[in-house]
């Protein structure tokens, strides 16, 4: 070859050499816009209903949205996802349709068919929309209003907006696990060179976590009165601040209801922090995080009260069994904790609720590495319920003293199940008219739109097949000629839906349409099934085994809507004779339940 050929070729190899490390690629990136974290709480949906939360996007096209879904067994739904602008709360981009399978949990993609650029530093809510009820997404607690929720009937075009303007629409301070995927065309280079990879930095401190209280999800939940404060004890395991509380939580009304935790000193009774405030959604449950407003220090080895406070009544907390006398309640109008806590009863009971503290400890900081995107792996927490599992209880101790957690319609007024009208109040805590010195219930008359019936119920308790029940109460009744007078009563429930109504001395079922007593009970002996009007003091009693019955229908002879299904469940009830025109007062005192005691 020719030099003059050779110096050619050489000339040209070594301006490839030089330009080799500057050639670049065009490729297609992905990033994500939204919440890729699974929440440590799960939310139940009604049906019908649009929830999202808010983000800032920065820029990107989208291509699909991912949502975290826990579905029952039992069914599937149909859900789809949609973007609105929050500058005009207008709708803008809307994805596929999707089925939920029955039992899915984990992330559920939907693809959008076609969708423009989002602007960047702009904000945006990140929708889905539920057909049917029982699906359940997961969240997180945050600091402010970043997500919302809104009722509309599915049909598969979502409304176009403003969408703060749709029916039942509210805010929360939650993040839901929802994201969207965004693609972007980036610029990269070749890799470089390999490098020797770093040595660990050094030892930094870092921010340590730890836990007390009962972080399990009792099977059974416990109806709250309004302005109750309800309390489980715990001995501190670590020292360190208090960072949050968080407590199982089930808004059993059709409008908001709202919390607050505390942490007292088991010692002294006294106050060491509380809690920001936080809303619980219609029909929402799960577990909430409320972040504590004051960094107190928690000292290992001493015993605390933690501490739920509940605005209004139609709240459930989730419990369990506990050591003896290791949950209190108390009355306290909400607002603001006392300074000390006097407890009004106390249960052998633990509820579901854990403070989380952080502490300062050392980790070695190695070389970063990626983070892994979103994966359909469940985080084993707990999975929220709809109503009780039955459990077995031994009771030794009377479970619906009065006052005590009387008050479906409750002591403090009447409550109308989402009805926004103002009633009279007429279920009354009387202190003035007592029995052997104790408070009792009035209930005056006549029955109200929300109460027809003039009852005051209490919490639901759990129960099983085989039970033995005993239900006492002492009943004093004023004068009339309408009405037969003041009785008790309790309903039984299934897992998840009530089945029939028990009353004294016979099973009151079928009452309404003359259907066949259910068999397969005993008991029932030694008391009236009336205290009739213009009675003194007389005391009236619910003796009874529970069956082993399988029930299929109700004690209105309708199917149960949920199938077969045996009692896992009472609630009991003071309550009149359900004479529309009867107007007469009647009282309430003394009430014991036990169960196999």
């Amino acid at each position: 070859m020719k030099r003059q050929n050779k110096l050619v070729i050489m000339a040209l190899l070594f301006s490839a050499f030089l330009l080799s490390p500057f050639v670049l690629t065009l490729s297609a990136a992905t990033t994500t816009l939204g919440q890729t974290t699974v929440g440590n709480n799960s939310a139940w949906q009604p049906g019908g209903v649009i929830v999202g939360s808010k983000f800032t996007a920065t820029g990107g096209t989208p291509l699909s949205m991912s949502v975290y879904l826990t579905q029952p067994s039992s069914s599937s739904n149909i859900a789809k996802c949609a973007i609105y602008s929050e500058s005009n709360k207008q709708l803008i981009w809307v994805t596929e349709q999707k089925t939920v399978p029955a039992g899915f949990n984990g992330w559920l993609t939907f693809n959008f068919n076609s969708a423009t650029s989002l602007t960047s530093g702009s904000s945006y809510s990140l929708v889905i929309w539920l057909k049917d009820s029982q699906s359940t997404i997961r969240y997180s607690s945050a600091n402010s209003a970043q997500s919302w929720y809104a009722r509309q009937t599915y049909t598969g075009s979502f409304p176009n907006g403003p969408y703060n303007s749709i029916s039942n629409y509210g805010q929360e301070n939650t993040v839901y696990s929802i994201y969207c995927t965004i693609s972007s065309s980036t610029t990269t280079s070749p890799s470089p060179s390999p490098t020797q990879p770093p040595s660990p930095s050094p030892v930094l401190p870092t921010s340590l976590s730890s836990t007390f209280g009962q972080k399990d999800q009792g099977s059974n939940l416990a109806w709250q009165s309004a302005n109750t404060m309800v309390s489980s004890r715990f001995i501190a395991s670590s020292n360190g601040a208090l960072s949050s509380i968080t407590v199982y939580v089930k808004n059993g009304a059709s409008v908001a209801n709202y919390i607050k935790c505390a942490v007292y000193s088991d010692t002294a009774k006294s106050l060491v922090a509380s809690s920001n405030e936080l809303t619980i959604g219609s029909k929402a449950s799960g577990w909430f995080t409320l972040e504590s407003t004051t960094s107190s220090s928690i000292i290992a080895g001493q015993r605390y009260s933690l501490v739920v406070s509940i605005k209004n009544a139609n709240c459930y907390l989730a419990y369990a069994s506990g050591s003896t006398s290791q949950s209190w309640y108390a009355q306290s109008s909400y607002g603001n904790f006392p300074s000390t806590y006097t407890a009004y009863g106390q249960e052998n009971t633990v509820y579901s609720i854990y403070a989380t503290l952080t502490s300062t400890g050392s980790s070695t900081t190695n070389s970063p590495t990626p983070t892994p995107s979103p994966s359909t792996t469940t985080t084993p927490i707990p999975t929220p319920s709809s109503t009780p599992a039955p459990t077995s209880i031994t009771s030794s101790k009377n479970l619906a003293p009065i006052l005590g957690k009387w008050g479906d319609y409750h002591i403090f007024g009447d409550v109308c199940h989402g009805n926004p009208n103002t009633y009279p109040q007429i279920t009354h805590a009387d202190y003035t008219t007592t029995h052997n010195g104790n408070p009792s219930i009035r209930v005056d008359g006549p029955g109200i739109w929300c109460n027809p019936t003039r009852e005051v119920n209490h919490a639901w308790i759990s129960v099983k097949p085989g039970d033995h029940v005993i239900f006492t109460c002492y009943i004093k009744t004023a004068y009339s000629n309408i009405g037969t007078g003041g009785t008790i009563a309790f309903d039984c429930y299934g897992p998840k839906e009530r089945i029939l109504e028990v009353h004294p001395r016979t099973i009151q079922t079928e009452i309404w349409n003359g259907g066949p007593r259910p068999t397969g009970w005993s008991g029932m002996a030694g008391s009236a099934i009336w205290i009739p009007y213009g009675s003194s003091w007389t005391k009236i009693t619910i003796d009874v085994t529970i069956p082993y019955t399988t029930y299929t229908h109700n004690d209105w002879q309708q199917p149960l809507t949920y199938g077969p299904q045996q009692i896992a469940g009472i609630m009991p009830m003071l309550c009149s004779s359900w004479n529309k025109g009867e107007s007469a007062s009647i009282w309430f005192a003394d009430a014991e339940l036990y169960i196999n005691p």
